[in-house]
């Protein structure tokens, strides 16, 4: 690479596992052998899951030695760089910039904050500040997906005549088709024959629109005898909420919970199961659909924001707001030729997308101001 770069890890101090992290992490992983590229990083250790996994060169990394908390850092543009070093590009891992003339590059994730919460809201207030701050300042902005610069646009319009480029992300090696030597597999305890369960992975809060889920299966439910169980995996324990809505419609013995699991174990549950549901109401790209068709999952997936364009053809859509259009998708996943020709339409969707494609056009912008 011909410029040199500054990268800003501090997106590790801000969570200990997430989305953003992932994206950094793999960016990480192929920039650690270009020898123009630093790291900006505080002096402790912290305990992001994905920092944990990769070593940076110690030559190239350079300690933050500010004196301010990270709960207030997180928010200051950086300027204390030693202008020895001589960089000609900083980007963050999340919303800051140096002001010292150096240009400024700034991935832009989601608009999540401004679609849910008030104008009024303290939260959203500082995070629209910081995010307007970083992208005004600047001089090249990439978006993960192309509805993710429309939203900018619709929120930001005074950035509309800033450079960018939509970069997607890529999908781990991690998932793939197996070659199935048994007709069960067992995680945590439960044995899961294939084809026999739905299966829904992440978040399930706000947004991520998780009870609508247990709405349509439990629609279903009250038509069919014999309908695939629902693994629900990671974010945490039920809620009481959902715990409520779960003892109310008497599926407790239909729905699995799973949590904290290996990459291999997610690997597995989404090549055995019937279908991958995706029912959030919003997201700036959708990882977790890529995943799941890579790994040979049928996907139905919410026909709004960026999903549309990252699970193309290869999805059964559904309108989000919508529990009887939702009963229909997972309807349709029981039909073997609709799995069969979604299994096939998303094992070609994902070979448009890897990390090695997402590294070199974000390499060709740090060449390119």
């Amino acid at each position: 690479m011909d410029n040199k770069a500054l990268l800003d890890n501090i997106i590790f101090d801000l969570q200990e596992i997430g989305g953003i992290s992932n994206y950094w992490f793999n960016l990480l992983k192929i920039f650690k052998n270009i020898n123009n590229i630093y790291y900006f990083e505080n002096n402790h250790k912290n305990k992001n899951y994905y920092r944990s996994l990769i070593d940076l060169p110690n030559n190239q990394c350079i300690k933050d030695k500010s004196i301010f908390p990270i709960k207030i850092k997180r928010y200051l543009p950086i300027n204390n760089i030693d202008k020895y070093y001589d960089f000609d590009v900083f980007h963050s891992s999340y919303y800051r910039y140096a002001n010292w003339g150096i240009k400024n590059v700034t991935t832009v994730h989601d608009f999540m904050y401004e679609k849910f919460l008030s104008k009024f809201n303290c939260k959203r207030l500082i995070h629209s500040i910081q995010k307007s701050l970083a992208l005004k300042n600047s001089d090249y902005i990439i978006g993960v997906s192309k509805n993710t610069l429309d939203d900018m646009i619709e929120y930001f319009p005074e950035l509309k005549g800033k450079k960018k480029q939509v970069i997607w992300h890529g999908i781990s090696d991690d998932f793939y088709l197996l070659h199935k030597e048994k007709n069960f597999i067992t995680i945590q305890n439960q044995k899961l024959y294939d084809n026999s369960y739905y299966f829904y992975f992440g978040n399930r809060s706000g947004y991520k629109n998780f009870n609508l889920l247990l709405e349509a299966y439990y629609g279903l439910l009250k038509r069919s005898n014999n309908l695939p169980k629902l693994v629900v995996a990671s974010g945490g324990d039920f809620t009481k909420i959902e715990k409520k809505l779960i003892d109310e419609m008497n599926i407790d013995q239909v729905v699995i919970k799973l949590d904290k699991l290996s990459q291999e174990e997610l690997n597995y549950l989404y090549n055995y199961c019937t279908g991958f549901i995706y029912p959030s109401l919003y997201e700036g790209f959708g990882m977790p659909i890529l995943e799941a068709m890579k790994a040979g999952a049928p996907v139905a997936c919410s026909n709004t924001s960026s999903l549309p364009e990252v699970a193309g053809e290869a999805a059964i859509y559904f309108n989000p707001t919508n529990v009887i259009d939702l009963e229909r998708a997972m309807h349709n996943l029981l039909d073997f030729n609709t799995r069969k020709n979604l299994i096939g339409l998303g094992l070609q969707n994902v070979k448009k997308f890897s990390w090695e494609k997402t590294c070199k056009e974000t390499l060709e912008i740090y060449n390119s101001i």
